[in-house]
């Protein structure tokens, strides 16, 4: 699958369903595939690890933070070329906002109780998960996750510049600021970060992440 037909065939098609809500009555595995989509194209999250750790973090009690009209997530997340963890502050957009608030539930059959890292049963899930999601809109020619993740990434070098590429796809080894840094910028009122400095300097952290990165298929550990 080249980028040039996901972008021309399948970006289209999905972005015109992520323009409504979707309906309750579809089946739960093609809601998460959505939601994977929505969290690539609407938020620029360009990775499957950080895409999971997006899910494990929106379905803590720290959840989706607000500053002012602003909504926030905080992910720990790891850097591929270390298997370090970082700290990663995503801003949502209403839509998407919305969507994975009323639709997290979902999320609940594939996360692992206490998981912060992604491992390979949960990569292989959320693959099937967007496969089933293609299915559903009528996409016969369906890539792999990390195939269309690959090709957001191209599209987003060639429309905009390398080091945002390598960002949205955690080549970049560097930690965000925190929310409450953003709270305390805009004047509010200052609260705990979700992921605080020692989390990021846990070596033990870094350890098991490198060893499940290792486990993980060669196909999959490019997405």
């Amino acid at each position: 699958h080249d980028g040039i037909r996901i972008q021309r065939d399948i970006l289209p098609t999905i972005d015109k369903d992520l323009r409504s809500l979707p309906s309750a009555d579809e089946a739960r595995e093609v809601r998460v595939g959505r939601l994977i989509s929505a969290a690539a194209l609407r938020a620029g999250v360009l990775d499957t690890q950080h895409i999971d750790a997006l899910f494990v973090a929106i379905t803590k009690d720290s959840g989706i933070d607000a500053v002012g009209e602003a909504r926030l997530v905080e992910l720990l997340a790891r850097s591929k070329r270390t298997a370090m963890p970082v700290r990663r502050t995503v801003f949502l957009e209403p839509y998407l906002s919305v969507l994975l608030m009323t639709e997290r539930h979902v999320l609940d059959g594939d996360l692992q109780a206490n998981r912060d890292r992604l491992n390979r049963h949960r990569y292989t899930v959320w693959n099937e998960r967007f496969q089933a999601y293609l299915a559903h809109l009528g996409i016969a020619d369906r890539p792999t996750l990390p195939c269309f993740l690959s090709a957001l990434r191209q599209k987003l070098m060639i429309e905009s510049s390398p080091i945002l590429a390598a960002y949205a796809s955690a080549e970049l080894f560097t930690h965000d600021l925190p929310i409450s840094e953003f709270r305390r910028l805009a004047g509010f009122e200052i609260r705990p970060s979700a992921v605080s400095d020692d989390r990021l300097n846990d070596d033990a952290w870094h350890d098991d992440a490198k060893q499940e990165e290792e486990a993980l298929p060669n196909d999959l550990q490019r997405g």
